[in-house]
């Protein structure tokens, strides 16, 4: 089970996430937005107890004010794939694999897809807070093979909608 919780307390956007390893175990991550936080492992003798252990931690947070995000954008980073290459493929794949860990351990979101054509390649995630998430990928992605995007944006899915 995959679940993510945030609260904000003194304009401060914190998470509180739980990641499964297997039936039996799993970790729960937690801290600010945009940061590692904190793991700690939970280990069960049983696929039913270790659900209890699980449930009993996410009933507390909610008890305590967390819930699932209300609303989250979509950030998109471009870059130039003039002629699409095998080398230029995986990279994309290596970049969506780096940023859904990046945004998943940093509370932020996770990996929604990537794709290329037009002469563009693109790698998007969805995110709990775009400004957040935009300056802790910039800071990750600057001096690294995936440094040289075109741009990295919002999608704006309201655009052109009525009322």
């Amino acid at each position: 089970m995959l679940l993510k919780l945030y609260k904000k307390e003194d304009h401060i956007l914190h998470y509180w996430q739980t990641w499964n390893k297997n039936s039996k175990s799993g970790f729960i991550n937690w801290g600010i937005v945009g940061e590692k936080g904190s793991k700690e492992t939970i280990r069960a003798k049983n696929k039913s107890e270790f659900e209890a252990l699980i449930q009993e931690r996410i009933n507390e947070k909610r008890e305590s004010g967390f819930a699932e995000a209300v609303a989250e954008d979509i950030l998109v980073i471009e870059y130039e794939a003039e002629n699409m290459t095998a080398n230029k493929l995986k990279k994309l794949h290596r970049l969506g694999d780096h940023l859904d860990y990046l945004v998943g351990y940093t509370g932020l979101g996770a990996l929604d897809g990537h794709g290329y054509g037009f002469g563009k390649m693109d790698v998007s995630v969805t995110v709990v807070d775009f400004e957040i998430a935009r300056r802790v990928i910039v800071a990750d992605l600057e001096d690294t093979i995936f440094g040289n995007y075109i741009s990295i944006t919002r999608v704006d899915f309201d655009e052109g909608a009525e009322d």
